[in-house]
C-alpha cells in the first residue's frame, strides 16, 4: 500500500503510514475485544500470539517505510 502511495505522492508516505497503522490497530482491537475481555485462563497464549504478531508486522512495516523515506535523500 505504501509503495502505491509513494508512486502517487511521495510527500504523503509518512502520514499514510501513521493513518494505516492507526486504522489497523483499531480494527484489530474491535475484532479481538471479546478475547481480550475474556476471563478464561487458557487465552493467555492467544493474547501473547496476537501481540507478538502485531509487533512483528509493525516492525516490518516500519522498516519498509524508513527505507522508502530514505530513498528521497
Amino acid at each position: 500500500m505504501l509503495l502505491k502511495i509513494k508512486k502517487r505522492n511521495f510527500d504523503q508516505v509518512g502520514m499514510s503510514f501513521l493513518l494505516l497503522t492507526s486504522i489497523k490497530l483499531g480494527v484489530y482491537y474491535f475484532i479481538l475485544k471479546p478475547i481480550l475481555n475474556s476471563k478464561q485462563y487458557d487465552i493467555a497464549t492467544e493474547k501473547m500470539n496476537f501481540f507478538a504478531l502485531f509487533i512483528l508486522f509493525l516492525t516490518i512495516e516500519t522498516v519498509v517505510t524508513i527505507r522508502i523515506l530514505s530513498e528521497k535523500q
